[in-house]
C-alpha cells in the first residue's frame, strides 16, 4: 500500500495538461507516489476530469462546495496527513484561496521549487525533502528518484550539506543550466529568422502568389500565417525553457564563526585606534591617524587576505559578486554578508593610506576612512561583541 504523507490539490483549466497547462499524467503519478492527489475547480464537471486523470478525490467549487477554500477544507478533513498541503493553480484569486483555506500554493505558470527545504518553509515554492517535516510539499529523496515535475521556472537549492564541500551537485546542476542556454539562444535565433521571413512575405501580395513546397502547392498568405503560428510556439517553448538558477545563499556555522573571529579582530583594532588617537583627530593632527594605521599594516593585510578568502570562496560558489550575493541571501544571513562587504571595504581604504608614501596622503581620504571606522565599529558591534 502506498504511504501518501502529504496533500496536493490541482485545478484544471491552465493547470493541468490538455486544459491549457503542463500538469500532466506522468507528473501526477509521480505525485501519487507519496502524495494524496485531488482536484479542486469551479468547473462543473470536475469529477469528469478527475476520472480521466485517475483521481479519488474532485471538488466542484459552486457545485459541491461554495468556494475553492471550502473544498479545500474538505479535501483536508477528507484525507489528514503529517505533511503539507499544496494547491497548484494559475490564478491570483486561487491563491488567495489556498492562504485562506491555510494550504501553500504554486503558479502552474511559474513553478518555483525548493529542493532539500528542510525547516526553511517558502510559501509559493514546492517545497521538497526526503524527510517527511511540517510544510513538506513532496516528500522525495532526490539522490535516488527524479525531481517530479517536468519543466520549472525557479528552483531554490538547499543542500544538507555545506555546498562548497559538495560541488558535484552544483557542477551538474549548472550542466544543465548551460545546455538549456545553448537551447535557449537557438530557438531566439530561429526565431529572429522567421519573423525576417513573415516581413519578407508581407512585402508579396497575400492570395495571388502560391509556391510548391514538397509537391504541395501553398498559398503565401497561408504560409505567413504557419510561420506566424510557428513563431508563436517557439516564444511559449522559450518562456517555457527559461530557468532561473537560484541556489540559496547559505553561511554555515564554521564560516559565520570564522566570518565573526576575523571581524572581531579588526573591530577591537579600530575600538583600540580610535580611543589612541581621539585627541589628535580633534586637533586636525591626521598624520598621527595616519601613523596609526601604518604600525597596524601588517595586521590589517593579515585580516584583509582572511576576509577576502571567505568573499572569494561565496563569488565562487555562487558565480557572482558580493553585491548580487547580498541581494539573494536570506534576511537572517543577510547582515552578515552586509558585514562582511562592509569591512573588505574599510579595510581597503585602511591600507590604501598605510601603503601609500607620506607626501601622498590626503588629509581628506583620511578623514573620510577615520569616520567610516567609527560608522562600520557603531554599526556592528553588537553581532560581534
Amino acid at each position: 500500500m502506498v504511504n501518501r504523507v502529504t496533500r496536493i490539490a490541482l485545478d484544471v483549466d491552465g493547470t493541468l495538461a490538455g486544459y491549457g497547462g503542463i500538469i500532466d499524467k506522468w507528473t501526477i503519478d509521480e505525485f501519487l507516489k507519496t502524495a494524496h492527489a485531488g482536484i479542486v475547480s469551479t468547473r462543473a464537471d470536475c469529477h469528469r476530469v478527475a476520472s480521466e486523470f485517475g483521481l479519488g478525490y474532485a471538488c466542484c467549487a459552486g457545485v459541491d462546495k461554495p468556494s475553492k477554500a471550502d473544498c479545500l477544507r474538505d479535501y483536508a478533513q477528507k484525507f489528514p496527513v503529517d505533511g503539507g498541503s499544496l494547491y497548484i493553480a494559475d490564478m491570483p484569486y486561487d491563491f488567495q484561496q489556498a492562504m485562506e483555506a491555510g494550504w501553500n500554493f504554486a503558479d502552474a505558470n511559474h513553478l518555483r521549487l525548493n529542493l532539500g527545504a528542510g525547516g526553511d518553509i517558502h510559501r509559493g515554492f514546492i517545497n521538497i525533502d526526503a524527510r517527511l517535516l511540517h510544510g513538506i510539499d513532496i516528500v522525495r529523496d532526490l539522490e535516488k528518484d527524479a525531481i517530479p515535475l517536468q519543466f520549472s521556472s525557479e528552483i531554490l537549492i538547499k543542500l544538507n550539506v555545506n555546498p562548497l564541500s559538495a560541488p558535484d551537485y552544483i557542477k551538474e546542476y549548472r550542466k544543465i543550466q548551460s545546455k538549456i542556454d545553448v537551447l535557449i539562444k537557438n530557438i531566439s535565433e530561429i526565431q529572429g529568422e522567421l519573423t525576417k521571413l513573415i516581413e519578407t512575405l508581407g512585402t508579396l501580395p497575400r492570395g495571388q502568389q502560391v509556391i510548391n513546397i514538397n509537391g504541395e502547392t501553398i498559398n503565401i498568405g497561408t504560409l505567413a500565417d504557419k510561420i506566424e503560428n510557428i513563431t508563436n510556439m517557439i516564444k511559449q517553448l522559450n518562456e517555457t525553457l527559461t530557468v532561473k538558477q537560484n541556489v540559496t545563499v547559505m553561511l554555515y556555522d564554521h564560516e559565520r564563526n570564522e566570518l565573526k573571529s576575523t571581524i572581531n579582530a579588526l573591530a577591537s583594532m579600530i575600538g583600540y585606534m580610535l580611543s589612541e588617537i581621539i585627541f589628535d583627530v580633534k586637533r586636525g593632527r591626521w598624520d598621527m591617524f595616519n601613523d596609526a594605521l601604518v604600525r597596524r599594516r601588517d595586521a590589517l593585510m593579515r585580516n584583509q587576505k582572511a576576509l577576502q578568502k571567505i568573499i572569494s570562496r561565496l563569488e565562487k560558489q555562487h558565480k557572482a559578486s558580493m553585491d548580487m550575493i547580498i541581494t539573494r541571501a536570506p534576511q537572517s544571513i543577510q547582515q552578515w554578508l552586509q558585514m562582511l562587504d562592509d569591512a573588505s571595504d574599510l579595510l581597503n581604504m585602511m591600507l590604501e593610506i598605510a601603503n601609500s608614501p607620506p607626501q601622498l596622503r590626503d588629509p581628506e581620504f583620511s578623514k573620510a576612512t577615520y569616520n567610516k571606522m567609527i560608522e562600520f565599529y557603531n554599526k556592528y558591534k553588537s553581532m560581534i561583541g
